[in-house]
């Protein structure tokens, strides 16, 4: 491939006499004319044109001419029939625009985003065809992409800014970014776009604004599989820890509530107002599944989800997966009985009931996978503790479904409720109203409340104390561990006394 865009480049085809950005556009345009009207009879070819157009990215070009440029590219590569596939003819047209903005290391203000935002819509074309361009983006290029991606001077639009995504995608492979820092870079890009990036916007293909549904969940796949997540997961995990929750902990936490808010947007959306085909719908669902196992229930991530203040984080987005996936398997199973859409474009032939059950099963066992690793791993002793004391009614909601379905998913952890009848006011969580498992004390409202709530409060935005909406900060609270010992103590006593109970009514 790389041979073949040098070959464009230095085609002897090329008609270029001038220097002038002004006089080539003014060529270009006539060129372009005589083919519309003339076609083959023409002395030039669209291919030509082409790699003249690619000539002028070698310019420093205004935004205006930049812009134009670029659509005359996209129509000459559109109409060539020579140069052959058409989806590369685009790769290198978006790629030597992208060059010719970073050797002038241009920062996208007002005047350019239109632009830039063509450019971009070529690459997310190129990166849904799953090809793999890495190594043809220089450096250069790649440090201009981070540059955009990770700083408001450079871009101050954000939409822009996460756009970047679908080019960063293009370098997305197993193993490329180990022994580098651009996954630390791209980490650091993401985790301060978070708060603006929108499951319904940018992750779902049928989004208000570009499709980068793909792109995104490929770098998050890549990010961890490569290690460039494990200094942000240690750092979360001190955080959380001592209760200083930082930039690291918010991100995940936004990270896996993305992904259940994805998921609970695809089911709804196939129930009511069927967006996708069924196929399509398992295909989203799954991506789903198996990025909360890979961010969340996995050997490197479990430890940090694990603790007192994190796992409801965690636990909440397993519940709502959960839920909103049974709730689409009786709509999918039905549609296995009627003829179904094509998978893709290029496989124009309807979808057998063969392959649609096949999809089914697979969505079901990434489910059954994660709830097995839940229930079996010594890493998810504290996730599943909790599970069972504070989701029981979720679980229950969750088993009644499944029964109904006729589907035999996994074990559900039966919910171990504590006897909040016999509970002490003061072992309650001042918010939830449930016993608490490691106590804080709020000292602006002398309120106390599970470390659990105080972590939910502080991965806001701007924490505030819920009583009297006064900052939050590291200072403002303190943990009780007399407390605590208290909570231990009256769970073990009420462990053993309902122990007693279920030996004396087996006796009787």
């Amino acid at each position: 491939m790389e041979q073949e865009q040098t070959n464009l480049r230095q085609s002897p085809t090329c008609t270029c006499t001038s220097e002038n950005p002004e006089e080539l556009l003014d060529t270009t345009r006539r060129n372009l004319k005589n083919l519309k009207k003339n076609g083959e009879h023409c002395k030039f070819t669209y291919d030509s044109v082409f790699i003249d157009i690619l000539f002028h990215f070698r310019l420093s070009l205004c935004p205006h001419n930049f812009q134009e440029v670029l659509h005359l590219g996209w129509e000459a590569a559109t109409q060539g029939h020579k140069i052959d596939p058409k989806l590369r003819t685009k790769f290198y047209l978006a790629t030597e625009a992208a060059e010719c903005l970073a050797r002038q290391s241009v920062h996208v203000t007002a005047q350019w985003e239109d632009a830039v935002q063509f450019m971009i819509k070529i690459f997310i074309e190129v990166g849904e065809e799953n090809l793999f361009v890495g190594p043809y983006h220089t450096r250069s290029l790649k440090n201009w992409v981070l540059s955009v991606l990770c700083y408001a001077d450079w871009c101050p639009n954000y939409h822009i800014r996460i756009q970047m995504l679908g080019i960063i995608q293009l370098w997305c492979k197993k193993g490329q970014f180990k022994n580098s820092n651009i996954g630390e870079t791209i980490a650091f890009g993401l985790m301060k776009l978070s708060e603006y990036l929108d499951a319904e916007e940018h992750l779902l293909p049928h989004g208000t604004g570009l499709n980068l549904d793909s792109a995104w969940f490929k770098i998050m796949y890549v990010l961890y599989t490569d290690g460039c997540l494990l200094v942000t997961y240690h750092k979360a995990a001190l955080q959380i820890k001592s209760l200083r929750v930082g930039n690291e902990a918010r991100w995940l936490a936004r990270v896996v509530e993305l992904v259940a808010t994805r998921n609970n947007l695809v089911t709804m959306k196939l129930l009511e107002c069927r967006c996708w085909d069924s196929y399509q719908a398992v295909q989203l669902i799954m991506k789903s599944l198996y990025l909360l196992k890979v961010l969340v229930f996995s050997l490197h991530s479990v430890e940090t989800f694990s603790s007192f203040g994190f796992a409801r984080v965690a636990l909440t987005a397993l519940i709502q997966v959960t839920s909103s996936t049974l709730a689409v398997i009786p709509t999918i199973r039905a549609e296995c009985a009627r003829p179904n859409k094509a998978i893709t474009e290029e496989n124009e032939a309807e979808l057998s009931e063969e392959i649609l059950r096949e999809a089914l099963d697979d969505k079901i066992r990434a489910l059954t996978f994660i709830w097995n690793y839940l229930m079996t791993s010594p890493k998810s002793k504290t996730l599943l503790t909790i599970l069972k004391r504070d989701y029981g009614e979720e679980l229950n909601r969750i088993n009644s479904s499944a029964t109904k379905a006729d589907i035999q998913i996994f074990l559900l952890p039966q919910a171990e409720e504590d006897d909040m009848a016999n509970c002490p006011d003061r072992l309650l969580d001042g918010v939830t109203m449930s016993v608490m498992e490691s106590p804080v004390l709020l000292h602006k409202s002398q309120v106390t409340v599970d470390e659990s709530t105080l972590v939910y409060l502080l991965l806001q935005k701007s924490p505030q104390c819920p009583f009297t909406r006064t900052p939050l900060h590291h200072d403002s609270f303190c943990r009780l561990p007399d407390l605590q010992q208290e909570i231990h103590a009256w769970r073990k006593e009420g462990s053993c006394s309902h122990h007693e109970q279920f030996e004396d009514v087996s006796l009787t």
